[in-house]
């Protein structure tokens, strides 16, 4: 009998949710499952896109440290939940955040990437 698959924790989407919920109301959009290729692996990224031309005082009280002094308009986030943060994530992430703006034709410099971990 073949042993039944382990069921993964989509941890990045509750991060979403819960970023959604705090920021909706301040005017900035939240999504997830962002694809960083045209043929993407698997990738916990996070878009948050702010509504207005600049960002509010009350976005900015409810941005993480590091984060609300960001001038950008979009704002990457790839979440590390189950792996610690080390030269291989840093690897990933450098090629996450060029390989995004490319395929969305996004100017590379414009648009911070930011990597977010939790250690339980």
């Amino acid at each position: 009998m073949k042993p039944e698959p382990i069921k993964k924790t989509s941890w990045h989407r509750l991060l979403a949710k819960l970023l959604e919920l705090l920021l909706s109301p301040v005017n900035i959009d939240v999504h997830h499952d962002m694809g960083v290729m045209t043929d993407p692996p698997e990738v916990d990224i996070l878009l948050l896109k702010r509504q207005t031309a600049k960002w509010t005082a009350a976005q900015r009280a409810l941005l993480p440290d590091g984060i609300r002094n960001s001038k950008a308009s979009h704002i990457l986030i790839e979440f590390k939940y189950t792996e610690s943060f080390n030269e291989k994530a840093l690897q990933q992430a450098l090629g996450y955040d060029f390989f995004f703006k490319r395929a969305k034709e996004w100017p590379q410099n414009n648009f911070p990437f930011y990597n977010i971990g939790l250690t339980v």
